[in-house]
């Protein structure tokens, strides 16, 4: 067995390695799709869609899923397959916790369990996310000022992960069935506005 001051000896350095290895999926698929995600993808109707069948998912998944395993269970795998299902929220209308909470209770993770990773989870992509965007901006030949521009991404992350966490503290002793029903009514909103060409794609 693996002794304490290992890398895996303790639940708590297990965590912060399969975080740490589960944020390549979004990262490596981000840079790829880069392009696609900001042009092709950012669609009305591909956003819409999103909303939708996600929802679904999560609502299947919720119904299927076992929910008996707790983060002490989790594997290197587990880690890695969770951070596959956070890449999904690169699909615009995609939920990056909704994803995560997805496939954590699809390994069978209990709710509260499958939240707390889901948290973990955003930190290092929701910094990664940050940074692309910092890279974007000492690109721009116009740009904002530097300060106004710290202020606000601090501010913005500050506050991202305060709605994660609230969002997360939700959902880990109530059903998803809220998120699903917003989802599928928004999604299905948007097709309806589109439709009816109030709103251009």
């Amino acid at each position: 067995g693996l002794k304490e001051g290992k890398p895996f000896g303790t639940e708590e350095s297990r965590l912060a390695w399969f975080v740490g290895l589960g944020t390549i999926p979004i990262g490596v698929i981000g840079l790829l799709f880069k392009s696609a995600i900001k042009t092709s993808l950012r669609s009305l109707y591909v956003i819409s869609a999103s909303l939708i069948v996600l929802a679904v998912v999560l609502f299947i998944v919720e119904r299927v899923a076992k929910q008996r395993r707790t983060l002490a269970d989790l594997t290197l795998k587990d880690g890695l397959l969770i951070g596959a299902w956070q890449a999904l929220a690169l699909i615009p209308g995609s939920s990056r916790s909704g994803s995560a909470i997805t496939g954590g209770l699809a390994l069978g993770l209990r709710r509260e369990d499958a939240a707390r990773y889901s948290f973990l989870l955003s930190i290092p992509s929701t910094t990664l996310a940050g940074l692309l965007q910092l890279k974007d901006f000492f690109e721009a030949t116009q740009r904002p000022e530097t300060v106004m521009l710290v202020v606000g991404t601090v501010v913005s992350f500050i506050a991202g992960l305060a709605a994660i966490s609230c969002m997360l503290a939700f959902v880990r002793s109530r059903s998803m069935l809220a998120f699903v029903v917003y989802r599928i009514v928004l999604g299905g909103l948007l097709i309806g506005l589109l439709q009816a060409g109030v709103l251009q794609p």
